[in-house]
């Protein structure tokens, strides 16, 4: 048997011949170090279903039914899974947009709390199962900004790293799920980098691009922190190549 472990979450390879052994042994070890085992959360899944499961003390599940580990989906059904992501995306946009903030702190609050959700999705996810929802989310961030300031934004301008800078999660879904997953078969220390903006610059020229725009994440107690919602709105049109309608 092969284990895997992070945290309290085990996974346990076997051929189809041990299965109902192994279960069995692996519940009598953790039950004698003091531990239960969540059946609820627990399951055996296997693709040729090949084994006895009448006496298996575990529930089995199918390939074509949705199974979650570690907040991955790791089972070929994702129609549950992916109508639960865009639940979070809406919600997430629902709750900002209700939000009586400075649009400073709103546009922080979408750079910060927005897109780094989708990275984990979009590196455990097989990009067949997860361009919809990556395609639902760049929507939703688009409508947003451009409700922000008032200004029809170009698609370039929200990935390139000197206009937002949002990730272009639906033109890297392949790579960064392909990297992920040769680093995890691999048990790699790192995932190779992947580049999630377009027009990635060189190392210097991303500093001078972030120290001329400063206004764009709120820093408490910073000169940028004390402009105008106004004065926001024009240097981020102004940094987009776009113009308010008002």
């Amino acid at each position: 048997a092969q284990l895997m472990s992070f945290m309290d979450d085990l996974t346990i390879t076997v051929q189809h011949s041990e299965v109902n052994e192994v279960v069995a042994s692996a519940l009598q070890v953790i039950e004698d170090s003091g531990f239960r085992v969540n059946v609820g959360k627990s399951a055996v899944i296997c693709a040729a279903e090949r084994f006895d499961a009448r006496d298996l003390q575990l529930p089995t599940v199918s390939p074509d039914e949705e199974f979650e580990m570690l907040g991955a989906n790791i089972t070929h059904n994702f129609d549950t899974f992916n109508k639960g992501q865009i639940a979070k995306i809406d919600s997430f946009f629902r709750v900002l947009g209700k939000c009586d903030l400075h649009p400073q702190l709103e546009w922080t609050l979408l750079r910060l709390c927005g897109f780094p959700k989708l990275v984990y999705y979009t590196a455990t996810t097989p990009p067949q199962y997860s361009c919809g929802v990556l395609q639902h989310f760049e929507r939703c961030v688009a409508q947003h900004a451009e409700k922000l300031i008032g200004a029809s934004i170009h698609p370039v301008m929200l990935h390139d790293v000197h206009g937002a800078g949002f990730p272009h999660y639906t033109r890297v879904a392949g790579e960064l799920y392909e990297k992920s997953l040769t680093t995890a078969i691999h048990r790699a220390k790192a995932i190779p980098q992947v580049r999630l903006t377009t027009n990635e610059p060189s190392f210097a020229a991303s500093l001078r691009a972030q120290h001329d725009a400063p206004f764009l994440f709120y820093s408490r107690g910073s000169p940028a922190a004390n402009i105008t919602p106004k004065q926001f709105i024009i240097a981020l049109a102004i940094r987009l190549r776009t113009l308010p309608k008002e």
